[in-house]
């Protein structure tokens, strides 16, 4: 990356909006009223509520009118600010509209960013019921995965950067390629955070900056489809090579032991059939 001076850098945020439109407008607020806000925010409707009253000079909104998924949401984003030809060194703040911001909190992503200007791909501690949240990961043996309020090191563990409140240099988001769209919606951090390590970046977490995510449940089939089917793809698909041939033997144990019990949702074992034939982008309604 060239040379540059993190103090003349500016902060881009991308907001992708999709569900629960009083928390994406309380989220512009927040922004908004920061003692620095961003430069540029970029809010991407994936639904069909109308978001126009929201536009200034400083808040740009792009209108998909349907379900893009996550990524690609933000990858349009990230599209709209480079046709803006921001500087490459900028930094751009990916943010889920169900994010809470504290006052304070864009400053201290500021602030760490011109303390720590080279390229990493960053993550930002949330709280979920009042417990801080600041790293991720994946558990290689069982398949789980975790947040945690501590690292933890282990041979079995793949850490990432949670997606729900991650920045980056630009460059590094379009070295990339932007942010995964294979999933269409969970698990798109895990690999991006995997292709960003492989590239020889570094994954980094602060944990000051004070935010708080919805939590939202696995109640909906949707939800839960996605959960089970995107991780076992995962697991399966972009791990190591010891890893990807044990996984390629739990998925089937898995989707067999499903088949048989019978006792557990039916989406269940539809994600792992799906999984197992290599079915990617959204569910095949």
């Amino acid at each position: 990356m060239s040379t540059m001076n993190p103090h003349t850098r500016k902060y881009h945020v991308v907001i992708v909006h999709y569900g629960d439109v009083n928390a994406t407008l309380r989220l512009i607020n927040e922004l908004k009223q920061c003692k620095q806000p961003p430069d540029t925010v970029i809010v991407v409707n994936n639904d069909k509520y109308d978001l126009s009253k929201i536009q200034s000079s400083n808040c740009i909104l792009i209108e998909t009118g349907e379900n893009k998924g996550y990524a690609a949401g933000f990858n349009i984003g990230l599209g709209a600010l480079m046709a803006r030809k921001i500087d490459p060194n900028d930094v751009v703040t990916c943010i889920n509209n169900d994010i809470a911001m504290k006052p304070d909190a864009f400053l201290l992503v500021r602030r760490w960013w011109k303390k720590n200007p080279e390229p990493a791909l960053v993550g930002f501690a949330t709280s979920q019921d009042k417990v801080m949240h600041a790293y991720g990961y994946v558990n290689l043996f069982t398949g789980r995965s975790c947040l945690s309020s501590t690292p933890k090191e282990s041979i079995f563990q793949m850490h990432y950067v949670h997606g729900a409140f991650l920045s980056a240099p630009l460059k590094l988001f379009i070295d990339n390629h932007g942010i995964p769209e294979k999933y269409f919606m969970y698990w798109e951090d895990v690999l991006f955070s995997r292709q960003i390590t492989e590239r020889k970046f570094s994954l980094k977490v602060v944990p000051m900056v004070m935010a708080t995510h919805s939590f939202v449940g696995t109640d909906s089939d949707d939800k839960l489809y996605y959960l089970v089917r995107n991780g076992a793809l995962c697991l399966e698909q972009e791990t190591s090579l010891p890893w990807r041939a044990y996984w390629f033997v739990v998925n089937r144990a898995r989707y067999v032991y499903h088949r048989v019990r019978r006792s557990r949702k039916p989406i269940v074992i539809e994600a792992l059939g799906d999984a197992i034939n290599g079915v990617i982008g959204p569910r095949s309604k």
